[in-house]
């Protein structure tokens, strides 16, 4: 790509991005401003922030802006464990609202097979059991490696940028 910007006196690097493309628009865009090319993409490091929920929740809270309540985890047991965390906050709390909140089980990577899903948390063990061993079968188990987000599901109407 540098080479055909310098073959071409291109000055500038506008990516045209798609879910599937724009961390290599990054990659790209970083080896682009190093040769002195603008570039109109987020670089590598902060695109890895934006794009992971997890961290982007970090990075806004480092901001002090508010985000949902969160949880990384990195296996199935840590669903169950915060699955019953939530449970017992619920029953803790009896009739007070302050912890009877539904939580949603999302993948941090873009996954266009589960995004939609909107698993909700706290559920019964066989559900959870049922959910997880779906989303194994899809080629997507959450692991160390690999791991989900549990977030706060926050009521009311859904903005985007798009």
């Amino acid at each position: 790509m540098v080479k055909i910007c310098k073959e071409n006196d291109a000055n500038i690097f506008i990516p045209a991005c798609a879910p599937a493309t724009e961390k290599l628009d990054a990659v790209v865009g970083n080896e682009l401003e190093s040769s002195g090319i603008k570039v109109l993409h987020a670089p590598l490091d902060m695109f890895e922030k934006l794009n992971d929920k997890h961290q982007f929740c970090e990075l806004m809270k480092s901001l002090n802006l508010a985000v949902p309540e969160s949880f990384l985890v990195k296996s199935n047991d840590d669903v169950f464990k915060i699955n019953e965390i939530l449970k017992q906050r619920i029953q803790k709390d009896g009739s007070s609202m302050s912890y009877k909140h539904t939580f949603i089980l999302k993948n941090i990577d873009y996954d266009p097979v589960h995004r939609l899903d909107l698993f909700t948390l706290p559920a019964g063990e066989k559900e959870i059991e049922n959910y997880l061993e779906k989303i194994t079968k899809d080629g997507n188990p959450i692991r160390e490696d690999h791991p989900w987000t549990i977030q706060r599901f926050i009521d009311g109407p859904m903005w985007s940028t798009c």
